[in-house]
């Protein structure tokens, strides 16, 4: 699961069809609090446990 479809299924709760999911997360990571969240989870993550996570905050441009 990457960590847009995890922001999904958390901020909305149902599941949804994939169509729905991509559009709804491609949606979601432009909202500021997403990538807030993101930057602080990235850097948490000081030995880079989560490649994935540092992968993402780069796609969204957000500091680690």
């Amino acid at each position: 699961m990457t960590f847009g479809k995890l922001v999904f299924l958390t901020t909305c709760g149902a599941p949804a069809s994939y169509q729905q999911q991509q559009h709804a997360a491609a949606q979601d990571i432009r909202r500021p609090d997403v990538r807030n969240l993101v930057a602080d989870m990235a850097a948490r993550d000081r030995r880079r446990t989560l490649p994935e996570l540092h992968h993402f905050s780069r796609q969204l441009g957000v500091p680690a």
